[in-house]
C-alpha cells in the first residue's frame, strides 16, 4: 500500500471511530425515543433505531440493505485503490466510505441503524439521522461539487 493512501484509510478509520463511539454513547446515555430539546422547534436528540434506509425506505428488507451497503464498501474501496482518484474525489470518497461502514457496522451487529439527530424546518420533521448520514451526504455532495469542477474546466487536482 503507498504511503499517501495510508493516510485515507486513516481517516477512514478516524471516522468510523467517531461514529461508533457516537452511536455508542447514544444507546448508553439516552433514553430510546425520548426526545431532548436542545433548540426547541428546530433540533433535538432523540434515539431511535431504523431497520430501513432514509425515510424508512425498504424497512421490510434488513438483508437488502446490507447486501448493498457491502457492495458500495466494496465498491469504493477498489475505486480508491484501483482508479488513482484526484486528491478531492479520495477525499469525497473518505466520507462516503466511512458514513457506509459506520451503517454497515449498525446493520451487522445490532440490526438496524442507530439514529439520534432530530430537525425540524417550518413544522416539517425531518427524518432522524446519525453522523454517519452527514458523512455519506457531505462525500456525494463534494464528490458532485468536485466533479462540475473537473468538467468545466477548473484544475481540481491539488
Amino acid at each position: 500500500m503507498k504511503k499517501k493512501q495510508k493516510y485515507w484509510w486513516m481517516i477512514v478509520l478516524v471516522l468510523v471511530m467517531l461514529d461508533q463511539m457516537i452511536k455508542w454513547l447514544v444507546q448508553t446515555q439516552f433514553p430510546f425515543q425520548k426526545e431532548i430539546k436542545i433548540i426547541p422547534s428546530f433540533f433535538s436528540l432523540c434515539y431511535v433505531k431504523n431497520q430501513g434506509a432514509a425515510w424508512s425506505v425498504l424497512e421490510n428488507m434488513p438483508h437488502i440493505l446490507l447486501l448493498f451497503s457491502l457492495l458500495v464498501v466494496v465498491f469504493l474501496v477498489y475505486y480508491s485503490i484501483r482508479k488513482h482518484p484526484s486528491f478531492q474525489e479520495q477525499f469525497s470518497i473518505c466520507f462516503v466510505l466511512a458514513g457506509a461502514i459506520g451503517n454497515l457496522l449498525d446493520r451487522l451487529f445490532v440490526g438496524e441503524v442507530i439514529d439520534y439527530l432530530a430537525f425540524t424546518f417550518f413544522d416539517y420533521a425531518f427524518p432522524i439521522f446519525n453522523f454517519a448520514d452527514i458523512c455519506i451526504v457531505f462525500g456525494i455532495f463534494f464528490w458532485i461539487f468536485v466533479g462540475r469542477r473537473d468538467t468545466h474546466g477548473v484544475d481540481s487536482h491539488v
